[in-house]
């Protein structure tokens, strides 16, 4: 009940059915302990908890990251038990993974130590079991560790692992077309493959396979219009095709794949199914791709509106991590628009004006990254962000053009 509360875009109501569950889980658990069927089931509930979240409690990363290795201490229990057991050894990898992503914000490469494990049990599962499920296991672990050379800015290495993943889907999707899971992976794979494929520099690619994927989704969102998780993939594949468009000098197709993301993220939100980070990070890339079409007033409203949304989060304590990212790129861009308002040519006293309007942006970007303990290239909720050095040297870059006006 749980679970299905969750997958309907209600982590808040999926709250009490599965700490129901945990409950009498554990109570059996001190009744019969090292009973294979109890530790399979705390494991498994457990998992699901870290899947819900905490919504609306300020401590829920933690707990989340808590639960997630309540689960591997349960795994690990259980293979030691039973260590070629494959129902052991899958519910093992899960939790790996959960682990792993949750970990990867602030430790990406201790997280990869848990995708590549995961990996490797994966693998072992494909030669104990002809089964699907475990192919895409193989699948998701590849995707897992390009999601870490992403954050650590290593696209090629990110694109190898990705092209990995995808050409493990295309094989499980060509052997089930009917198969909506495997075909909403598959969407999600060439989302993730474009969005690697655009930051290593492969456009060509990028623009193939985020089309690839809108074509995958779409019917599938059509068919579940209240599948809450359906509609946030829809989304994010469409920040991804924007995100291309803007690296493809097509602005006008950008502003209209983003702002129909936009659109969904406000309605999700509305619902009670996310937090409201994920809007003003499409207004960031939206900003992006204004300022991209030479529309510098409408690229810096979105900057401000993503900066309504995310101040007040980044004022809390502790500070929302996505919205801190949304934040330090919302500062930069509109750093960026009074640079280029300074670089003018018909501009005369102006000009000192929006440089100090610039080095104050971008000091503010700057500020912001420092709050970030450990930055990665990809924000938690998977949108692309800045990076701290570019801002760190434009901000040097308007202190030296300050100077020469002196």
């Amino acid at each position: 009940m749980g679970h299905q509360l969750w997958a309907n875009g209600d982590p808040r109501g999926a709250r009490d059915p599965i700490s129901r569950a945990i409950a009498v889980s554990e109570s059996l658990n001190k009744e019969q302990p090292n009973n294979v069927k109890i530790l399979h089931e705390l494991g498994f509930d457990y998992e699901v908890s870290g899947r819900t979240g905490y919504p609306g409690d300020r401590s829920g990363n933690q707990k989340v990251i808590d639960d997630y290795r309540r689960a591997l201490v349960f795994g690990e229990i259980l293979l030691k038990l039973q260590p070629e057991d494959i129902n052991t050894l899958y519910g093992y990898s899960m939790d790996l993974s959960d682990i792993g992503t949750k970990l990867e914000a602030s430790d990406p490469r201790e997280a990869l130590k848990n995708y590549e494990k995961q990996l490797e049990i994966d693998r072992k599962l494909t030669q104990l079991s002809t089964s699907i499920r475990y192919r895409r296991g193989v699948a998701i672990a590849y995707g897992s560790i390009a999601s870490v050379y992403d954050d650590l800015g290593d696209y090629p290495r990110a694109v190898e692992n990705d092209r990995k993943d995808l050409a493990i889907y295309q094989d499980l999707v060509s052997a089930d077309s009917k198969n909506a899971l495997l075909r909403q992976g598959l969407a999600i794979t060439y989302a993730n493959t474009a969005a690697s494929c655009v930051r290593a520099g492969q456009l060509a690619s990028a623009m193939d396979y985020s089309n690839r994927a809108l074509e995958i989704i779409q019917p599938l969102v059509s068919s579940g219009p209240k599948n809450a998780f359906q509609q946030y993939v829809f989304a994010a594949i469409l920040v991804v095709r924007g995100t291309v468009l803007t690296a493809a000098k097509r602005p006008e197709a950008a502003e209209t794949a983003l702002e129909h993301s936009r659109s969904i993220y406000e309605s999700l939100f509305k619902a009670g199914s996310m937090n409201h980070v994920n809007v003003a990070a499409a207004d960031v890339k939206l900003g992006e791709a204004l300022t991209s079409a030479g529309r510098d007033q409408e690229a810096a409203a979105s900057f401000h509106q993503a900066l309504i949304i995310v101040e007040p989060l980044v004022s809390a304590e502790p500070a929302d991590l996505d919205a801190l990212y949304a934040a330090a790129d919302a500062y930069f861009g509109l750093g960026e628009l009074s640079a280029n308002a300074a670089r003018h040519p018909g501009l005369t006293k102006e000009r000192r004006s929006c440089w100090t309007e610039a080095r104050a942006w971008y000091l503010l970007s700057q500020n912001t990254w420092r709050r970030i303990e450990h930055p990665n290239h990809t924000a938690p909720n998977f949108f692309h962000v800045g990076d701290p050095i570019v801002v760190a040297k434009k901000l040097k870059l308007s202190e030296t053009a300050l100077s020469s006006l002196d």
